[in-house]
């Protein structure tokens, strides 16, 4: 089944149809912004109101510990394990939220119990050794009979995807849309200027580099070109000093040199849009 309607109600009733809710395996390919972790949430919600455990993988650490705190908000028994961070599995929680890597390993542990996983970013599967890591956890997720609820924004083998899991499928299609075309002359100059026209049209901006010096150097550029001035916030006081600067200027950089509390107080300070420019490296995006 598809639509070309991004309203979240709409897709909570296609991927209802298809059983989602009543413990059938399903494949939602949707488009950005189009609702497909908050469907994710009222599923593992669902799971735990009725007395189950279930899980909710994100390839983002970043987006693991946002989830985790949606449903905590919700009043879901919750716990996190990335690599940074972990709770005790011991107890009565009903939800865990993880990176693909860390439940992997907790589960050939055989220490979770779980009857429901929501996969958010499946398209990972496609990708290299952490997809076929992803890809041998599916295999066995779906021969042990757990629910699979797969989520992405773009896959070219959906039908044969659905099929492997065992899953009905869900497709959602975007309306198309004119590409805007950006030819770039000089790279951190075109950067500023794109960046500065997005926050003044009041969005945050994430901007990916490859490696920690160009993530310290650009934040440092955007901070003096931008001139934010947002002032500190109670997320930026624990930040380091050169870095709490930055944040005050409305600018942070992210990655694997800074420590896992600093990361997350970079990413609060995101969150709560007291930062509007992260510079980051790949630490961002991946849950290694």
């Amino acid at each position: 089944m598809s639509t070309s309607s991004f309203d979240a109600g709409r897709l909570a009733s296609l991927a209802g149809e298809a059983g989602v809710f009543r413990g059938e395996s399903v494949l939602l390919v949707a488009p950005p912004g189009s609702g497909k972790t908050w469907l994710g949430l009222e599923v593992a919600t669902g799971r735990a109101m009725t007395g189950g455990r279930s899980a909710y993988l994100s390839p983002l650490r970043s987006l693991a510990s946002e989830c985790c705190e949606r449903l905590r908000v919700r009043g879901v028994d919750v716990v996190l394990a990335t690599g940074d961070y972990h709770l005790p599995l011991k107890g009565t929680w009903r939800v865990l939220v993880s990176t693909y890597e860390k439940f992997d390993s907790l589960w050939r542990r055989g220490e979770l119990g779980v009857d429901t996983v929501v996969v958010d970013e499946v398209h990972v599967v496609g990708e290299g050794r952490r997809g076929a890591r992803l890809e041998g956890l599916l295999c066995r997720l779906r021969d042990e009979g757990v629910q699979i609820v797969a989520l992405t924004a773009t896959m070219g083998n959906p039908e044969e995807v659905a099929g492997w899991l065992g899953a009905k499928l869900v497709k959602v299609v975007p309306r198309p849309t004119a590409p805007r075309i950006i030819v770039c002359r000089d790279k951190n100059a075109e950067v500023v200027r794109l960046v500065g026209e997005a926050v003044r049209e009041g969005k945050q901006v994430i901007v990916f580099v490859s490696t920690r010096r160009s993530a310290e150097s650009l934040a440092a550029k955007l901070a003096k070109k931008l001139k934010l001035n947002i002032g500190g916030s109670a997320a930026c006081s624990f930040l380091p000093t050169g870095l709490s600067e930055l944040a005050g200027k409305g600018v942070c950089y992210h990655h694997a040199g800074l420590s896992g509390s600093v990361r997350r107080a970079v990413e609060d300070a995101f969150r709560q849009g007291e930062v509007r420019v992260i510079v980051a490296t790949t630490t961002l995006s991946a849950g290694v």
